[in-house]
């Protein structure tokens, strides 16, 4: 009987979905050299706060830090934050596969499977930020709350089950994210709905009811992912209001939102708005350091981040996102580029486009499974002659599916592929006209993919061809796919190539030097110094700080881990209180020292004399510095 059950669990689509996502991702984990990596500071930093147990967790649900936190307790040695990511993006992969797996064959499910692994599996193990575990959460959940509808049985229950737990899950790691995806996924049932009203109409035009019959077969479905993303809401709304119920999370909030908005996102230039900057008391020097994630928050005070955050966000600074900036942005790169009036090279371009067009429509039977090559030279042409900005990689790909889709598709594949490019193209660059740095957009990639994947089938190819035509016909939308998809991945990974590394890698030297001097208090400055943060680049470790150590960064201040150091040091500002003070030490990386000798000359002018930074020691990028005033 157990042997029988064992058998039949095996050879079940569950069982195969698992393996696959289990394979998938150790070749990941080996290709990436048998280790896991943050990709930027903010995932350490957060995992940090909660090995710490920061009950004032900026950026995650309350409800989940209150869970993390005790988790850790419990398994000291262990990263609980960056595991509780690992086992959560599996479950999601899973479900993405599984659902593929009880759509399709198993030959088109491979496929894929295959393709998406290709594309996304890795990001299982490189951490950019919780922004990326969030989308990945989210499209699984919500692909297996969709995907379950059309099951029956304790597959239909399970699935469901799975679907809604990962999509509430999601939410609670980063709502915005949790949006984003959610909004890609609304327009993707959408499509669905009008797609089968649609068909139905043309199928049966004279039939009454259709309307009617389309809204009750629907009708669950949508009230279900409804009462999801309320529950989400409600969940995310009681969060910040028992999180606001603290005073001095209040203070937290407040001052992170404004350092976000002044940093995070694109600001008022220092040299064409120096009137404005010197108003507050800053000077170019100062925004340097600003940039630099130094968090002397008696100097950048949250009033005063709002205030650069509000001017930069005015409309005649025209740094916020607007189709008149998506325009400019567009005639002003034709312009570097080529050269030439831009109004010429769009009126040209659109003409040579509308004759290739004809050209292959007149030879259409003979071009047509060239098609796909065709765009892909294109592509490659394109991008090795203009420059690769992050909207040429992302648009291009996007409008040569596109293209793509139609030529071999139905009317109804296309509108659905249409629809949701079109919805992509528009939260890309609402993301990159609106941050500078946008951590989101590889993982939407997977939201489209596995939606234009999953609604795909042998039906929305061309009706009215032979048979021996189909087989061809199909095989080229496979090769569509296989090329295109990869091609948008690898050039958003080419063009944020600089992004997809570690800031700074662990300095053992650094903390062994720091940890064995308990004495003496060390102040460490910037997020990028995180130099002395033991297991950094073992994300899978506790993240360890000497216990003599304040780290400061402009992500801390107001946090409880800053209240508590500061308490426990008798330090009242970490910045002012180093000055001529032989038992407290600046630990900061090579890059910034000048900057800093600056910050301290303009800023703690009541001190007599000149304030100079002297360099103590010097443990690889890093220098041991003390603040003494001549």
């Amino acid at each position: 009987m157990f042997l029988d059950k064992a058998k039949r669990f095996f050879k079940s689509d569950c069982f195969i979905a698992l393996a696959f996502t289990a394979f998938t991702m150790l070749v990941c984990y080996i290709l990436s050299g048998f280790t896991m990596r943050y990709c930027s500071n903010d995932g350490y930093t957060l995992s940090f706060l909660v090995a710490e147990g920061d009950e004032r967790q900026l950026f995650l649900n309350y409800f989940l830090t209150a869970l993390l936190i005790p988790l850790q307790k419990l398994l000291p040695g262990i990263n609980i934050f960056v595991l509780s990511e690992v086992l959560l993006c599996f479950g999601a992969f899973w479900i993405i596969n599984y659902c593929f797996l009880k759509k399709f064959s198993k030959a088109a499910a491979f496929f894929f499977m295959s393709t998406s692994a290709f594309l996304f599996a890795d990001l299982g193990f490189v951490f950019e930020q919780f922004n990326q575990m969030t989308v990945i959460m989210a499209a699984g959940g919500l692909l297996g709350i969709f995907a379950s509808f059309n099951l029956k049985g304790k597959s239909r229950i399970i699935l469901r089950s799975f679907g809604i737990a990962f999509t509430l899950i999601s939410s609670c790691y980063r709502f915005t994210a949790f949006e984003m995806t959610a909004a890609v996924f609304a327009v993707f049932v959408f499509c669905v709905i009008v797609i089968s009203y649609w068909k139905q109409t043309k199928l049966n035009p004279k039939k009454k009811g259709i309307f009617s019959g389309t809204v009750r077969k629907y009708a669950l479905m949508v009230v279900t992912f409804c009462l999801v993303g309320v529950v989400s809401l409600g969940g995310y709304w009681t969060s910040e209001k028992v999180k606001n119920m603290s005073e001095d999370y209040g203070y937290y909030y407040k001052y992170n939102v404004a350092r976000s908005s002044s940093i995070d996102y694109e600001r008022a230039p220092y040299e064409e708005n120096e009137d404005f900057y010197n108003s507050l008391g800053y000077n170019n020097n100062d925004i340097v350091v600003l940039d630099s994630w130094f968090g002397d928050e008696s100097v950048f005070t949250a009033e005063k981040m709002q205030a650069i955050a509000d001017y930069s966000a005015r409309p005649e600074m025209k740094l916020r996102f607007s189709v008149y900036r998506v325009l400019s942005d567009f005639k002003n790169g034709i312009e570097d580029v080529t050269g030439l009036n831009p109004y010429f090279v769009v009126a040209a371009g659109s003409v040579l486009l509308i004759a290739l067009a004809v050209v292959l429509f007149i030879f259409r039977n003979k071009l047509k499974y060239l098609f796909p090559v065709i765009l892909t030279v294109i592509w490659a042409v394109f991008l090795w002659n203009f420059p690769l900005s992050i909207e040429t990689a992302l648009a291009f790909p996007i409008g040569a599916f596109i293209c793509i889709t139609a030529f071999f598709c139905n009317r109804y594949y296309y509108f659905a592929v249409s629809v949701m490019s079109a919805v992509l193209i528009a939260l890309v660059n609402y993301l990159h006209l609106s941050r500078i740095n946008f951590r989101s957009t590889i993982v939407l990639y997977l939201t489209i993919t596995v939606c234009v994947f999953y609604l795909f089938g042998r039906e929305y190819i061309r009706c009215g061809v032979k048979g021996s035509s189909t087989a061809k016909r199909a095989a080229a939308i496979i090769l569509s796919l296989a090329v295109v998809c990869p091609s948008a991945v690898v050039a958003e990974r080419y063009a944020w190539d600089w992004f997809i590394t570690i800031d700074r890698s662990y300095n053992e030297a650094l903390y062994n030097r720091i940890d064995a001097d308990k004495s003496n208090i060390y102040t460490v400055c910037g997020t990028f110094s995180l130099g002395v943060a033991k297991n950094y680049d073992h994300p899978m470790k506790k993240p360890e700080i000497p216990d003599n150590v304040l780290l400061n960064s402009s992500w801390l201040p107001g946090s409880g881990y800053i209240d508590r150091k500061e308490s426990q040091f008798g330090v009242t500002n970490p910045y002012r209180d180093l000055i001529d003070n032989d038992k407290m030490f600046l630990v900061i990386n090579n890059n910034y020292l000048s900057d800093l000798s600056g910050f301290y000359n303009d800023h703690y002018a009541d001190y007599e004399g000149e304030i100079s930074i002297e360099i103590r020691e010097t443990v690889g990028d890093d220098l041991i510095c003390s603040v003494k005033t001549s």
